[in-house]
């Protein structure tokens, strides 16, 4: 039972957008005063020429409170979301080898190539998330972090939270380091970028090609939701990697390409299509015949994606039919709890879940040994039910921090 955003067809926009505007609004609010006094005093001099000007009046009135609402709406008070790619999210897991990959020349001595990541399957001891050829694979190894080169590994500690989005920046120059939502880790100097050749080209992927290790019972590539990386010839500040995990903007200076191609490939190095990027107008897939069911497009918050985040995540989905100890086995994985029927904010995003699908009844296992929270016909409670029954539907509350 995977938990998805909703998902998009057409073409989005993979920026980090700016979160609400204050001098937009503001701008938006004055434009809009201005015009409410000129439309008066125009409605005065039609008053002081006699003329029958209230139906005018009120027509103009109307269109600019509609106007102030559109410029309200446009200013970006909304939460904005933006574009994720998803890979292995199916289940069961990696019924389809895929991953990302374009071309890529290191023409400086330091580089930063930054994604955000929502990992929700690690198929095998060691998950590839991202490889530079075959000379660096940043990589998930007993749930932390790692980076490998050749003989040489590192790892860094803070351990890995799955169904949590976080943003990870590598930084590349006489050694490599990890930035963890804008805090940099501890550098290691067994890695530098001088593995790389300036004037040969790379292959970067995201995920793994099924080529380059044949026994997949050990090394397998991950599952989940990202961004698209974008790379950087320079080594970001720490202000800017604070701004980027924060959904913020930072220079363009070093930034790799204005317009790039990222394949979609599958086992075989089969083609199923590719996404198309615009640095000033985004991202695109444009799937192949035959590409359905191997890339998840999706949309995703801000509030989600950026910090600071939420402390809790709701997981609700529609699945397996599970008992009470099932229900909380399951959740306990994702180091979970069950809903509180009396928790206000549970009751909350429950109803929230119904409403969003118009269904009219639904029960789902709480915290409380085998109760079960009931909604009906817009009233939600909780009731007792025998231990053994079954409910298809999930709800479990994650932890949405991430701790370091």
């Amino acid at each position: 039972m995977t938990p998805r955003t909703q998902q998009r067809e057409c073409p989005g926009s993979h920026h980090l957008f700016p979160r609400v505007n204050i001098e937009s609004l503001l701008k938006s609010w004055g434009i809009t005063f201005f015009t409410f006094l000129m439309v008066t005093r125009f409605l005065g001099i039609m008053q002081e020429n006699k003329s029958d000007c209230h139906a005018v009046g009120r027509l103009v009135l109307c269109m600019c409170s509609l106007c102030l609402q559109w410029m309200f709406m446009q200013s970006g008070t909304a939460s904005a979301s933006l574009v994720t790619y998803g890979i292995h999210t199916e289940a069961p897991p990696l019924t389809s080898w895929t991953w990302l990959q374009k071309e890529i020349i290191f023409i400086s001595d330091n580089a930063t190539i930054c994604f955000h990541l929502q990992l929700q399957r690690l198929p095998s001891e060691l998950s590839i998330i991202l490889t530079l050829d075959d000379k660096l694979h940043f990589s998930v190894n007993d749930m932390v972090y790692v980076v490998h080169q050749s003989s040489e590994n590192f790892a860094w500690n803070p351990p890995v939270v799955p169904w949590q989005w976080v943003h990870l920046c590598l930084l590349l120059g006489k050694d490599i380091t990890l930035s963890l939502d804008g805090v940099i880790l501890e550098p290691y100097a067994g890695i530098s970028m001088a593995i790389f050749d300036k004037e040969t080209p790379f292959n970067i992927t995201v995920g793994y090609p099924d080529t380059l290790y044949q026994d997949t019972e050990i090394v397998q590539p991950f599952g989940g939701m990202f961004t698209l990386p974008r790379v950087y010839m320079r080594s970001l500040e720490s202000q800017e990697l604070l701004a980027l995990a924060s959904c913020g903007q930072v220079s363009l200076e070093g930034l790799l390409e204005e317009e790039e191609e990222w394949q979609v490939l599958t086992e075989g190095f089969v083609r199923r299509g590719s996404i198309f990027v615009n640095q000033s107008s985004g991202s695109r897939f444009v799937p192949l015949d035959g590409a359905a069911g191997f890339l998840e497009v999706s949309e995703v918050d801000e509030e989600d994606l950026c910090i600071p985040r939420t402390e809790y995540k709701y997981m609700i989905t529609v699945g397996k039919k599970m008992t009470h100890a099932e229900t909380l086995m399951y959740c306990e994985v994702f180091g979970g709890s069950l809903l509180n029927a009396s928790d206000p904010e549970d009751k909350r995003q429950v109803m929230q879940f119904v409403r969003d699908r118009g269904w009219k009844i639904l029960s789902l296992w709480s915290r409380e040994s085998c109760f079960a929270i009931i909604v009906q016909n817009d009233l939600i409670y909780a009731t007792e039910l025998q231990c053994y029954m079954e409910s298809p539907f999930f709800a479990c509350k994650v932890n949405g921090l991430y701790s370091r």
